[in-house]
């Protein structure tokens, strides 16, 4: 009984920490977006959405459907700290090599799209988020219903973030400080919450490639493929726009689709994974 009530209490508790995180993650970007869109113009805010929308498919890649899939495996190792740390290092090593086979293909995407290369600071700070992604333990902290320890470690980092926005961006030319402080919040966060885990739970943060590593990607490849199905029905249309019509109409149109989303995003998500 009395560990079904603190499952329970883990379970609520995640959904809350999700919900938080779920706002840094992309309300407080939104907040900015006005701001943004009157200092860099509509062209480059445009550009700035392409991107982060494709660099959104190489996040999906690297997380690869961990969040569910790792998540869940998780509680059934509580208790044995060896298992649990092979089992960390496994999947988080995953996302490591995920993450260079993203770069390769990125690195030729931005070859081949419209005014790719002139857009290349844009790309690669906007990639940075992948990597932070790719670092993020948070399917493994969702699996000991610990996401509230990680509340604060999110906060001040994109607090930051947010300052940093709207004190240093001042003109078209610094547009792509916008993603490269969201990467940079991203990754940080990433770290210090793998520095948690390890002197706070004693979580090995070793990156290992090994055969195992590769057995567990071919594995959790239709977690993925579902994943990714999902989000491409939903942003294709920006991707779509991209080639066809300028950045300043793309920038019309992302700005409509992320107002629309914020709901779904700050709401259902959370609770799902949650109960994942």
């Amino acid at each position: 009984m009395d560990k079904q009530i603190n499952l329970g209490r883990g379970v609520l508790s995640n959904v809350f920490a999700n919900g938080i995180l779920q706002f840094l993650n992309y309300a407080f970007p939104v907040l900015t977006l006005p701001f943004l869109g009157s200092v860099i113009g509509l062209e480059e805010f445009g550009v700035v959405n392409f991107f982060s929308v494709l660099v959104g498919y190489f996040t999906l890649f690297v997380i690869y459907g961990f969040d569910a899939s790792a998540t869940r495996k998780v509680p059934e190792l509580e208790g044995d700290i060896k298992k649990m740390n092979l089992f960390f290092v496994e999947i988080q090593s995953s996302k490591v090599l995920l993450l260079i086979l993203a770069f390769i293909v990125f690195s030729l995407f931005v070859l081949i799209i419209p005014d790719g290369i002139d857009n290349i600071k844009v790309a690669l700070a906007t990639f940075g988020v992948t990597t932070g992604w790719a670092l993020m333990p948070n399917w493994f902290v969702q699996g000991i219903r610990r996401m509230s320890d990680l509340v604060w470690i999110n906060i001040i980092p994109k607090a930051v973030f947010l300052g940093l926005v709207f004190l240093i961006i001042k003109s078209k030319e610094d547009s792509y400080l916008y993603p490269l402080f969201i990467s940079l919040s991203t990754i940080i966060c990433a770290l210090l919450s793998i520095t948690y885990l390890k002197f706070k739970l004693k979580v090995s943060s070793r990156i290992r490639f090994n055969k195992s590593v590769l057995i567990r990607i071919w594995q959790e490849r239709l977690v993925f493929l579902s994943s990714f199905v999902n989000n491409f029905n939903q942003t294709i249309g920006i991707i779509f726009l991209g080639f066809f019509v300028t950045y300043s109409e793309v920038g019309v149109f992302s700005l409509g689709w992320r107002m629309m989303n914020i709901i779904q995003v700050l709401v259902s998500i959370p609770i799902l994974q949650a109960l994942y």
